[in-house]
Formats: structure tokens, C-alpha cells, sequence
């Protein structure tokens, strides 16, 4: 490991090592900023380079580790949790239906991916609740405007559903 943090001495990247969230991340997991920063690098060079190690550290990162937290929000009595874990699942929700539609477009934009992550990512990691402050910022106002349409909407769509499900149950 002292070896690849004399490397990255010579990338030039030792001043990045000493930014004040470098450094304030690393005294929290108990390692160097150098250190801290080689793994970052790491793993930004895994996630655009190698696809497949990408889509398992998103996979794990956007479904995972939100799975597990909703989890032990639903086994515990606190509500507060099961509030943010709740406005985590309909953003995130949200933005995934959004980019499934759009994301043959999007894709061509350079760093689409990373950047599609680092957003994904802001949502649900640490204590930003970058999911709680879009809600709150953009969707709630917008929910609550249209709220009467949407129920309308979601009520036919039921009907058509439970319509279609018992003509199907019959045969």
C-alpha cells in the first residue's frame, strides 16, 4: 500500500489529499487522506472503465444497502427512519423511471453513467438525504398540486387492472 500511495504522489493528486471533506471523511473511517483518495480513484477508474464491477458497486450502493436500512427501519419502533427510508423509495423511484425512458438519450452525454451514480448515490449515503431534500424542493410541491389527477388516474388504472385480472382468472 506504501508503494501506491508514493504513486500517487507522483500523479499530482497530494493536494486533493488535503481538501477539508478529504480529510474530514478519512478521520471518520480511521484511515489517510492519501489513502482515502487511492481508493476513490480505485474505484472511479473500476466504475468507468468496467462495466460489470460498475453496475455491481451501483447495484449494491442504489438497492442494497437501501434494502438493508428499510429493513432495520421496519423492524424498529422509530418512525422517523421509516419517513426517510419511504421518501428515499419514491425519489429514487422517480428518477429510475425517468432514466429507464430517457436513458437512450441520455447515455450519449459524457460521464453520463458517473454522474447518473454520484446523483443516485446523494440520495440515500451519509447524512445529506439529498432524497429528502428533492422531495421536499421538487416533488412535493409538484405531487400535491396534481395529487387529484394522479389519484384519478391511479384509481382507472386499478379498475382496468382488477378487470383484466378477473377476465384472466375466469379462463
Amino acid at each position: 500500500m506504501k508503494l501506491f500511495i508514493e504513486k500517487l504522489d507522483n500523479l499530482g493528486l497530494e493536494e486533493y489529499s488535503k481538501s477539508p471533506c478529504i480529510e474530514s471523511i478519512a478521520k471518520k473511517v480511521n484511515v489517510q487522506p492519501k489513502t482515502l483518495l487511492l481508493v476513490f480513484v480505485a474505484l472511479l477508474s473500476l466504475v468507468l472503465f468496467i462495466p460489470f464491477i460498475g453496475n455491481c458497486i451501483a447495484s449494491t450502493v442504489l438497492f442494497f444497502y437501501p434494502a438493508y436500512k428499510t429493513y432495520k427501519a421496519i423492524e424498529t419502533a422509530d418512525k422517523k427512519d421509516d419517513e426517510k427510508l419511504m421518501t428515499y423509495w419514491v425519489v429514487f423511484g422517480l428518477i429510475f423511471s425517468f432514466d429507464s425512458v430517457f436513458r437512450f438519450l441520455l447515455s450519449f452525454l459524457p460521464f453520463y453513467h458517473l454522474l447518473r451514480f454520484a446523483l443516485m448515490s446523494s440520495l440515500i449515503v451519509g447524512n445529506f438525504s439529498g432524497s429528502q431534500y428533492l422531495y421536499m424542493i421538487i416533488l412535493r410541491p409538484i405531487l400535491s398540486k396534481y395529487i387529484g389527477n394522479l389519484d384519478q388516474v391511479v384509481e382507472s388504472l386499478e379498475s382496468k387492472a382488477k378487470s383484466a385480472a378477473k377476465v384472466l382468472k375466469k379462463d
